[in-house]
Formats: structure tokens, sequence, C-alpha cells
């Protein structure tokens, strides 16, 4: 099952906003056996994910602001996905 992540950002934690598409994920593995991959092995890995996002308006010194991975369909049959962000 393809799972796929929008980067977005917050600064009140409630409304988000999409960073680009360079922020994106896509799955490396749609089909297969349901199991755990081994994060360190380098076919199982994305990488080049990111860049640097501008907010439109400056994130001051001691504001909070969030960041979120959401699923693009939010579907409930989602597989579990860890970031290091």
């Amino acid at each position: 099952m393809n799972n796929d992540l929008v980067m977005q950002y917050s600064r009140n934690g409630t409304n988000f906003i999409a960073m680009g598409s360079q922020f994106n994920f896509n799955t490396p593995y749609d089909t297969g056996t349901a199991g755990a991959l081994d994060g360190n092995a380098s076919t199982n890995r994305v990488t080049g994910i990111g860049g640097v996002y501008t907010p439109t308006t400056a994130i001051t010194n001691a504001e909070y602001f969030f960041c979120a991975g959401r699923t693009r369909t939010m579907r409930p049959t989602i597989t579990a996905l860890a970031l290091m962000i």
C-alpha cells in the first residue's frame, strides 16, 4: 500500500500550511509482505527530501511553531512510518 506524507507547518498548531512538494515523502515500497523494514538499510530509505523553507512571515526568537507530516489520503489503513527530521 502506498503511503505519502505532506510536510506542513503551523504557527498555532491548528492551521497547517503545506511546505511544498520538495518536502513530500512517498514510501519506497508499495507491495510485499507486511512487516518491519530496517531503516538503516539504504534500500529502505528515501533521501534528498526537503530543502530550505521560508515562511511568508518570519518566526521570531522564542516563538513556537509546529511541523507535521500528514497523509495526503487520510485513509484509516495507513501503515506505520518513522521520520527523522
